[in-house]
């Protein structure tokens, strides 16, 4: 977890041995005491990749080449993809090396998952930390964070975002461009806060949580985890676990299949076995 001691701190992180909180579902933390370490810090060279090719990683890479001119030290190398007809060709003037098969042989320091759908996000995650892999932690220097907002593992903040005081954004959340986060929300690991949407103070956004483009979710609300928040709803009551509420007010929709805690030990993502 990273404190971003204010908006002067916006850049790309590394983090490094992390355990759970005690008691704390939303958040895996540093240990006490430990001190993270800022690309600015690092004297070496800080190679980045980032995973997928798609929209979502080319935005991923618009946030990290707005911060090289103030880091010297930060290289993005480029994109990995499972797609043929991307590989050898550039996004931002950065190339597509190959395959994400191909992580194994490229070097180096850290990884960005670029890819929108949180579950397939999610299952990335949980492999590749199972391998050792580290994460970058990207904030986009036009967005705005409170100093005492502590932000996860590989998450993204994009242009415009604002994310206020004593807000916790856990481990590989999106946290698109142009939302805002208020005062005290706690947003869970490998949710997605998409363009423009406004959570109140004190929001709990369960793990896995997608909130849709322009919704908005008044203060004090729990979302449960794997929920959809659709676009442009307006949340004014909590959402049980796994469902799906849309309308103004937000109106649930019939039920969906009930999604069961994530093994940890999954191995989906044979291309890395």
């Amino acid at each position: 977890m990273i404190s971003t001691g204010g908006v002067d701190a916006r850049f790309i992180y590394l983090s490094i041995a992390t355990r759970k909180r005690p008691n704390d579902p939303f958040l895996l933390v540093h240990e006490a005491g430990q001190t993270d370490q800022t690309v600015g810090d690092v004297r070496k060279m800080v190679r980045v990749l980032i995973l997928g090719a798609g929209g979502h990683a080319r935005v991923v890479a618009d946030a990290v080449l707005s911060l090289l001119p103030k880091r010297e030290s930060l290289e993005l190398m480029g994109f990995l993809d499972d797609d043929p007809e991307l590989v050898q060709k550039r996004i931002l003037g950065k190339p597509v090396l190959g395959s994400l098969a191909d992580l194994r042989n490229i070097p180096h320091d850290a990884v960005v998952i670029g890819i929108g759908d949180n579950e397939t996000r999610r299952r990335f995650f949980v492999k590749l930390s199972d391998q050792g892999e580290e994460f970058a932690t990207v904030i986009h220097p036009r967005a705005t964070l409170a100093r005492d907002t502590i932000v996860g593992r590989g998450t993204v903040v994009f242009a415009g975002a604002i994310v206020n005081t004593g807000s916790l954004i856990g481990n590989n959340v999106i946290v698109n461009t142009g939302c805002t986060v208020d005062h005290n929300c706690k947003v869970g690991s490998h949710s997605h806060v998409c363009p423009g949407a406004h959570l109140g103070g004190t929001v709990v956004v369960g793990e896995g949580t997608f909130v849709g483009i322009g919704s908005t979710i008044i203060n004090n609300i729990t979302i449960g985890e794997w929920s959809i928040i659709g676009g442009g709803a307006a949340v004014i009551k909590d959402v049980l676990p796994n469902n799906t509420v849309v309308g103004v007010p937000a109106r649930e929709l019939p039920t969906r299949p009930l999604r069961t805690k994530p093994d940890t030990r999954d191995s989906g993502l044979s291309l890395f076995d």
